[in-house]
């Protein structure tokens, strides 16, 4: 495992048990990839739905839940004023509007469909 990843994976590590399990996931995934039975078919999906299948991928549904973390209840416990619940709304929205531009998609879609010109 090359050392970006390394790091990014130790970063997310034990700040929330959901994160955890994801992160154990994509170690899991970078793992596989280096495995010679993984068929071309496998790989080209796995890449198409980590990263290359605009709006059906895990880009997409990472930036869609940031978003709705961003959407903060003012009646909680923990209360926020309604100006901040509004400005973080929109960043949200931002960040989901930047992640699921099409154009971010579109190399991994191309490497996709490199790896296995043959699967739709």
């Amino acid at each position: 495992m090359d050392d970006q990843l390394a790091t990014a994976l130790d970063q997310l590590t034990g700040f929330h048990p959901n994160l955890d399990a994801i992160t154990a996931h994509l170690e899991a995934l970078h793992t596989l990839a280096s495995s010679p039975t993984l068929t071309r078919d496998h790989r080209q999906a796995l890449v198409a739905r980590l990263a290359g299948s605009y709006e059906d991928d895990l880009i997409t549904a990472v930036a869609l839940v940031a978003k709705a973390l961003c959407t903060i209840p003012t009646d909680t416990a923990d209360p926020i004023s309604e100006d901040d619940a509004k400005t973080a709304e929109q960043h949200g929205q931002d960040l989901a509007l930047r992640l699921t531009e099409p154009y971010l998609h579109q190399p991994a879609a191309e490497a996709a469909y490199v790896i296995d010109p043959t699967t739709p």
